[in-house]
């Protein structure tokens, strides 16, 4: 999978492109970027970068921003947006820069990756608990929850490439499917007492 970024550093300058590969890659379904593994030449995948985290966040737009990187997948071109008002996170891993969408972190925990639509992301119930309620649950209910998070979209993949799912999980404040689902689990569950 290529990420390709046509640079110009001067007016007067022939604009140069330059290339890298996604080792891994996630965006919602409006193309907003949520996670990516930049691999290949440093100058390449500090250029990306760089454009990745330009202007973001300076920012008060509640619109996307586009920017200029480009991703190729078999033949088909997409312009990569990054999330409105959003400051993105950076790691290095080797040779390689992740940018991640903040969703990411352990204090927002809105973005997983993992898991398949049948079996849970190991991240889902910690991030359950975190952002969609305070009422307490059982680990047992993980693989129902996770069901029916999907059933009422809940839970929304995103549109991934490499080895991993990702996942967006919708904050239970701004959802009140998150009580409906809990309702569901806990009235049709029977819970063994000791």
């Amino acid at each position: 999978m290529q990420l390709t970024y046509t640079l110009k550093r001067k007016r007067s300058e022939k604009p140069q492109t330059v290339t890298a590969e996604a080792v891994t890659l996630a965006f919602d379904a409006q193309d907003v970027l949520a996670f990516v593994e930049l691999s290949g030449p440093t100058s390449a995948i500090r250029a990306i970068w760089a454009e990745l985290m330009r202007g973001r966040s300076r920012t008060a737009s509640d619109v996307p921003d586009h920017t200029k990187i480009k991703f190729t997948y078999k033949g088909h071109d997409t312009v990569l947006k990054l999330a409105a008002k959003t400051r993105y996170l950076t790691r290095n891993l080797g040779g390689n820069i992740i940018v991640m969408h903040p969703g990411f972190d352990v204090t927002k925990r809105t973005h997983m990756m993992g898991g398949d639509l049948e079996t849970p992301s190991p991240y889902f119930l910690d991030s359950f608990r975190h952002v969609c309620t305070t009422i307490p649950v059982l680990s047992e209910w993980n693989a129902k929850l996770w069901k029916l998070g999907l059933e009422r979209k809940a839970i929304k993949p995103l549109i991934s490439f490499g080895s991993y799912n990702f996942w967006y999980i919708v904050p239970g404040n701004r959802n009140d499917t998150w009580k409906e689902i809990v309702k569901e689990v806990v009235t049709t569950t029977s819970i063994k007492g000791e």
